[in-house]
Formats: structure tokens, C-alpha cells, sequence
């Protein structure tokens, strides 16, 4: 067939029926066969953008001829922000150097990819951390902040404390400092002593855990700022250990895990009968003293020694 002579569009005759037409696998496009390929040689087909003066969408819209894929990035319709005519892959980016808006007006998730589901928790100022030059990696500048770290770590503007952090205020900058997060660090120097229960008092900072010793007394009175374990109490006074020969455990006074001292024989207290009321015989002893209704201190009047064993 000599097409020289043809004076019709190629689709004229091209249409399926009287010629051949675009095969299935064909590319989205018009049926203007000539755009694209010539009469003498069919395949190498290539289409002369120099001369489009509309935008690309104008004509690769999915329909007119191929669009956008399901796998590429979000973004406008705008095809030659990013591509060129001249090849169309790799696409050369975004210059961003005149865009006077900020990032969120187009980086929306809409018109442009926007924030992943993996993004820490932020507002959608994303020029505040990441430069249009390198993404990656995000750097914040807090040297001028005025406000509380919480007014924006609060787990909606930014991230906040999460689960697992100790019972604390919302004073983040008491331990934490804006040049490194961790390691935390508290400084008790300042604290008026018996002030602990102030903070710990599971609120504003740890109280004391299920099972702890039942007390009213300051945490200070056993815990050292220093080192929380090991805990020590100071019995100043007379009443403990008085004069026995050990010292003695907590339980071996206070039964009841709490700072009530649980008495054996509580008609007796605070002498030594309080607690030895059942050691005594209920007789004369050998010196011929009273029994313990009688004699109540068993290191009175010379009888028991705490120094001697066997108490003779």
C-alpha cells in the first residue's frame, strides 16, 4: 500500500476493520497514528515534544495517553516539575529554591508526599527540622526555645513521655537537658530534707512501690539521694537497740511491716517484758526476785546481763 497518495487521518482506515489498529498492549494515547509513527517504518515510533505548549497532564491523564502509575509518589499533576521530555527517566526532582510557601502547603499527603505513618509525633512545619537540600538528617534547633519542653512534647505536637517512663511531672527539663536526652539526671542538692513525699508521692515523681515498708516518715529517714537501695534507718535514742548485744531486724519489732512496734505482751511495754513476757518463769528465780508482773525490766536491778548468754 502506498501511502503517499493518502489524503485521510491514518485512523480513517487504521480503525480494526478495514486495517489494523492499535494492538492491545499499546500505549494510553489518541488515535492520531501520525503523531507518533510514519508511513515508510511503523515501529520507532516517537512523538516531537518541542512544540506542546499545554502541560503534560493536559495529554497524559491516563486517558489521552499514559499517566501517572499506582506506585508513584503523591504528588500534582504538574509532570514536568519533575520530568523532562527529553527523557523522561530519571526524574530530576524538585528545585525548591523558589518556593516561598511552606513545605505543608504542598507536602499534604495530597498534592505531595507527606508526613509516613512512622513519623515521630510533630505539627506540619517540616522546614523546622528538615532542609529542602538533604531530608535526611532531620536536625531541630532548640538554643532559642522560651517555653517548657511539654508544650510541645506532649505527645500531639511532638513526641512525649512514653509508657514506660517513671512516674514524673511534665517538667521534662529537670532531667533532661535540649543538648543530649539521655543519660537523665536529677539534682537533689537543693531539696530541703524531709521534702521527698513532696515528689514522690507517685504523681509527680515514683512513690513508694506495693509492699513497701507502711511509714509516714520522709524517704530521705532510709533512702540516700545518692543510692536509693540499700536503705538504713537511724534509731536514735534509747528505745533501739537499748541495750541488746545485736542488732536487731526489722521484723523482729515491727511484724507488721509498717513503723507500729507489734508488741508481744503490749500490757508490758516499752520495758523488756513487752517483748520477753513469755521468757520469764512464773516462779521466785534463784536470786529470789519476783516473776515478771513484778519485774517487768530484765536487766534491772542487776538480774540479766545482755553480755552473758546465758543471762545468769
Amino acid at each position: 500500500m502506498d501511502h503517499g497518495s493518502v489524503g485521510g487521518t491514518c485512523d480513517s482506515c487504521h480503525m480494526g476493520q478495514m486495517a489494523t489498529s492499535k494492538n492491545v498492549g499499546h500505549i494510553q494515547s489518541s488515535n492520531q497514528c501520525g503523531e507518533c509513527h510514519g508511513t515508510r517504518r511503523w515501529d520507532g515510533a516517537r512523538f516531537d515534544h518541542s512544540t506542546i505548549t499545554a502541560n503534560c497532564f493536559t495529554c497524559h491523564n491516563g486517558s489521552t495517553a499514559t499517566g501517572k502509575h499506582p506506585t508513584h509518589i503523591q504528588s500534582s499533576n504538574d509532570c514536568d516539575l519533575c520530568h523532562s521530555t527529553q527523557r523522561w527517566t530519571p526524574a530530576t526532582g524538585f528545585d525548591h529554591t523558589g518556593v516561598s510557601t511552606n513545605c505543608f502547603s504542598c507536602h499534604n499527603g495530597s498534592t505531595a508526599t507527606g508526613k509516613n505513618p512512622g513519623h515521630i509525633q510533630t505539627g506540619n512545619d517540616c522546614e523546622t527540622c528538615h532542609r529542602t537540600n538533604g531530608w535526611v538528617p532531620a536536625t531541630f534547633d532548640h538554643a532559642n526555645i522560651t517555653t517548657n519542653c511539654f508544650s510541645c512534647h506532649n505527645g500531639s505536637t511532638a513526641t512525649g513521655k512514653n509508657p514506660t517512663h517513671i512516674q514524673s511531672g511534665n517538667d521534662c527539663e529537670t532531667c533532661h537537658m535540649k543538648t543530649a536526652w539521655t543519660p537523665a539526671t536529677f539534682d537533689h542538692a537543693n531539696v530541703t530534707p524531709g521534702t521527698c513525699n513532696s515528689c514522690h508521692n507517685g504523681m509527680t515523681a515514683t512513690g513508694t512501690p506495693s509492699g513497701h515498708f507502711s511509714s509516714t516518715l520522709s524517704c530521705d529517714e532510709c533512702h540516700s539521694t545518692r543510692t536509693w537501695t540499700g536503705a538504713t534507718f537511724d534509731h536514735a535514742g534509747s528505745n533501739y537497740p537499748g541495750d541488746h548485744r545485736a542488732r536487731l531486724a526489722c521484723t523482729d519489732c515491727h511484724g507488721g511491716n509498717s513503723s507500729m512496734v507489734t508488741w508481744s505482751s503490749p500490757a508490758y511495754q516499752p520495758d523488756c517484758a513487752g517483748c520477753h513476757a513469755r521468757d520469764y518463769k512464773q516462779d521466785v528465780d534463784k536470786h529470789g526476785r519476783k516473776p515478771v508482773s513484778q519485774n517487768t525490766d530484765c536487766g534491772g536491778s542487776g538480774c540479766h546481763s545482755v553480755r552473758d548468754r546465758n543471762w545468769d
